[in-house]
């Protein structure tokens, strides 16, 4: 049996039996440890003592940014210092804006950003990822979460190709957009969905996916992410994926294009991703 040293586990190495142990944990905590950080759709169980990823007792200080201050998160929440609320019992401020608009917020403000199955409910992800690099100083990091498709009621939908992605930002394309309505309807699994159990009940739900938000405008497996995030210039420190359903990428804002070859390939994720690619 191969043996492991300390530096391939840091690294990230592509045996399964690693993939969801140890080092990233560890990673991410090191270096997020006592600094100041902006989440966008938080709070989030994963960053919480009971969480796949614990950092909320490590950080230093955490603001918030959500697009209303009504969601089917959370009930109800007030915009201003010491309105968001977040790990046991620490507080933060709390801004209302879009994810992918963050005017109210001064560049380099951050020493790293969380976003938590956020990036797949915007529409326009390549400007979302735009506004999160800017509010985040240079070497700072980004943590991103994601549903991989084929843990969710997603998986009969095929993966969203780069070029759409692409397209999106080109075009300008806002929140209100409905192009992946049809398909939803069609390719929805109401098994994987408690919140509803019809093709009419879904198309009511999306109709105010304004309100809501609810809707997942685009399909992301660990390849496709990673070459999203990839495309958006940021460098990819570590990648995982873990069950359910979460892709987990890792990242820092970097002055010059990183090369992410490692990452951005199928080997890659067919060797940690319980999910095969």
């Amino acid at each position: 049996m191969k043996q492991f040293t300390i530096l391939d586990k840091a690294r990230g190495v592509f045996d399964r039996r690693y993939a969801k142990k140890v080092t990233n944990r560890r990673i991410y905590r090191e270096r997020l440890e006592g600094k100041k950080g902006l989440e966008i759709g938080g709070p989030s169980r994963i960053f919480s003592d009971k969480g796949n990823l614990p950092l909320y007792d490590v950080i230093g200080r955490l603001d918030g940014c959500n697009y209303s201050e009504t969601t089917i998160w959370n009930e109800e929440m007030k915009e201003g210092e010491g309105q968001y609320r977040y790990g046991d019992g620490k507080t933060g401020a709390q801004f209302i804006q879009e994810a992918s608009d963050l005017n109210k917020i001064s560049t380099g403000s951050y020493d790293f950003l969380l976003a938590s199955h956020v990036l797949e409910h915007c529409a326009n992800p390549l400007k979302a990822l735009e506004e999160w690099k800017r509010v985040v100083k240079d070497d700072g990091y980004l943590l991103i979460v994601l549903p991989h498709k084929n843990g969710t009621f997603d998986h009969r939908r095929p993966v969203t190709a780069l070029q759409h992605v692409i397209d999106d930002y080109r075009l300008g394309t806002k929140e209100d957009d409905m192009t992946h309505m049809d398909e939803i309807l069609k390719l929805h699994d109401f098994n994987y969905d408690k919140g509803t159990t019809d093709v009419e009940s879904l198309r009511q739900r999306s109709l105010k996916n304004m309100e809501n938000r609810s809707m997942h405008h685009h399909v992301f497996n660990g390849l496709s992410a990673a070459t999203v995030v990839d495309h958006a210039g940021l460098k990819i420190v570590d990648a995982d994926v873990k069950r359910p359903y979460h892709i987990v990428l890792f990242t820092q804002k970097m002055k010059e294009k990183p090369d992410n070859s490692r990452f951005v390939s199928a080997a890659y994720y067919q060797a940690i991703s319980p999910f095969g690619i």
